[in-house]
């Protein structure tokens, strides 16, 4: 396999990553932006990697399920993977590939919930990478299969308030940095404007900087400016900025962890509420963060007990006063909840982070809590910690697919486990 020679391949399948496959001299080759049956022309990278890549350089013999994709970044960047599937067609490889990923780890199939598809222009978090270079500067996402960014225009995931940031923003920033620095920006839409804060410099802006700063923040109704060098300074603040969970409205921090969107929020939610039977009383609720679940359950007259290590979460969540709810600072990881401690329980719902935490799945497990209701973004991690509950005596009675990550592999799902 010779590298960055062009060659012409077949495309004969679509991995669970989005990513077309072919194959040169047996080996199998990734070929992002293309689908089953095109002709590719690529240059082959990195072929002394395990899997070798082709930079896609034109494609023929089009899959009649390809379509225009909406973003002009298409094919550049490295986000969307599945913007030039159809609707139809990309529904069915995000419904597929959960059956795949689930059989694949020995849990059933045969569960099919509700499937929510979450939309584009909908994103209210994201973070950018900026570098200073003598033609001015590049901020937006990485290139495909790079760590290099480029100059975002448009993105069709995001929420039109952080789209607007993006042309002026860039404008006042090349006013201020100097070549070959290097910049982070986090934008987060609040309810009441968006949030932004400015970090990875290794020096603070000069005074009249500042004041350039602080006049686009005015003139773009931001909520909230931070800047963060050395240290963290607060450069503006119109009010604080909230999210609302349950008509609760909560602090939030610029780098805090939310859903990709209020719409998953709000998805989530109602899916869980759904699902936790009507006798039930006293919920738990691990990882609860801000209170995404909590607060929704609490709105709905369950008693909430949520158990989170992020301090500042936690604050947040008890500054919302709401009455019923119990929170509690807990590393789940380092110490998680015993099959004692869960006793009382009727319902515990827990959303961990990608890498799931199978220790408190077995203590959920030995506990016998009659219902369990587990919201996960990693389909490996849920299926390994679904496996350990099935070994204890629990059925997947629902499988719900949240597709908030649109046009990428990823997924979200709520999965519902009782006791056979």
């Amino acid at each position: 396999m010779t590298e960055d020679k062009p060659c012409i391949v077949n495309i004969v399948d679509l991995d669970g990553r989005g990513l077309g496959l072919a194959n040169i001299d047996e080996n199998s080759v990734a070929v992002p932006f293309t689908l089953p049956g095109e002709v590719a022309t690529i240059e082959v990278i990195h072929p002394k990697r395990r899997e070798p890549w082709g930079k896609l350089l034109s494609v023929a013999n089009l899959n009649p399920e390809r379509q225009e994709p909406p973003c002009r970044h298409f094919g550049k960047c490295g986000g969307c993977l599945l913007q030039h599937l159809s609707e139809d067609a990309y529904r069915q490889f995000k419904i597929q590939n959960l059956k795949s990923i689930l059989e694949l780890n020995g849990l059933p199939t045969d569960a099919p919930g509700e499937t929510i598809f979450i939309g584009p222009h909908q994103r209210r978090r994201i973070d950018i990478s900026g570098r200073m270079t003598e033609d001015g500067l590049v901020l937006g996402f990485h290139n495909i299969n790079s760590k290099r960014p480029f100059t975002v225009e448009q993105c069709a995931v995001l929420h039109p308030k952080i789209e607007a940031l993006f042309a002026p923003l860039r404008e006042l920033l090349e006013t201020l940095m100097e070549e070959r620095e290097k910049i982070h920006v986090f934008f987060t839409v609040a309810d009441n404007g968006v949030d932004l804060m400015l970090a990875g410099l290794k020096r603070q802006f000069s005074g009249d900087g500042v004041q350039k700063l602080i006049a686009f923040a005015k003139e773009y109704d931001l909520v909230r400016l931070i800047f963060k060098a050395k240290k963290r300074v607060t450069l503006y603040v119109r009010e604080t900025p909230t999210i609302s969970f349950g008509g609760y409205s909560v602090e939030v921090a610029s780098n805090a962890f939310l859903q990709a969107s209020s719409a998953a929020d709000q998805a989530l939610a109602d899916l869980v509420i759904k699902n936790i039977p009507q006798d039930a009383k006293r919920v738990a609720d691990l990882f609860c963060g801000r209170g995404t679940l909590s607060l929704p359950l609490i709105q709905s007259g369950y008693e909430v007990d949520g158990y989170e290590c992020d301090d500042h979460a936690l604050d947040a969540l008890q500054a919302t006063g709401a009455q019923g709810l119990r929170t509690f600072s807990r590393n789940l990881f380092d110490s998680p909840l015993s099959a004692n401690e869960l006793k009382g329980y009727d319902v515990v719902v827990l959303d961990p982070p990608r890498s799931g935490i199978k220790d408190q799945v077995i203590s959920l497990g030995d506990a016998k809590i009659p219902r369990i209701i587990y919201v996960s973004c990693g389909l490996e991690s849920f299926s390994r910690d679904g496996a350990a509950l099935l070994e204890r005596g629990y059925s997947l009675t629902q499988m719900n697919l949240v597709d908030q990550f649109i046009w990428t592999p990823h997924m979200e799902v709520v999965g519902v486990f009782e006791l056979a």
